[in-house]
């Protein structure tokens, strides 16, 4: 985990122009993103992309293949793009931390657990069901704000569970439910 803060610290310092530029560009694959990073591979970096979204372009550390991170892509179409920081704020200590992928937010980026594993639409379904019984929220509100944007490309498996890694859409739910989810906390 340290290699990646330390790989990222000396790409900020290194460039920090072209962190700048990478979140004002408007790149349409990873190619261009890998590219750009290199500057046209005349510079070696570990940092690789492994994804981008509609919202934002997600990097991976080839040194430290664990984490991702995600960084904000410019003009993202939903504001709430970036808000998987603060769900996981509320989250992280309730029994709802077992079907996200784990989050340590930083300054203007965040790491989040990786993995290229494919998860279990149903597992996620059937754990986010026995969450409702265990915490007294309605299976089918859950299901809606959770499940909502759980495509194949958002589910994964991490340390044997089914787990999202796109989870930003939730926050209006653990917004209005911010008092409960605090008296759910471990």
């Amino acid at each position: 985990m340290n290699r990646i803060f330390k790989n990222w610290k000396l790409f900020l310092t290194e460039s920090q122009n072209d962190f700048i530029e990478l979140k004002n560009k408007n790149f349409k694959n990873c190619w261009q993103v890998d590219s750009f990073l290199s500057n046209n591979y005349t510079k070696e970096t570990d940092l690789e992309c492994v994804g981008i979204g509609t919202d934002k372009i997600v990097l991976r550390d080839k040194t430290s293949p664990d984490y991702v991170i995600k960084i904000e892509k410019k003009d993202p179409i939903k504001e709430n793009s970036a808000m998987e920081t603060v769900v996981w704020k509320y989250l992280k200590d309730t029994p709802f931390s077992k079907i996200l992928a784990p989050i340590i937010p930083k300054e203007g980026y965040y790491h989040m657990k990786y993995s290229n594993k494919s998860g279990n639409y149903e597992d996620l379904e059937n754990a986010l069901f026995e969450i409702s019984q265990e915490t007294g929220f309605k299976f089918q509100n859950l299901k809606y704000w959770f499940l909502s944007d759980a495509n194949r490309d958002n589910i994964r498996e991490i340390d044997g569970r089914t787990v999202l890694i796109d989870y930003d859409d939730v926050w209006p739910w653990v917004f209005k439910n911010k008092q409960n989810l605090k008296d759910l906390a471990k």
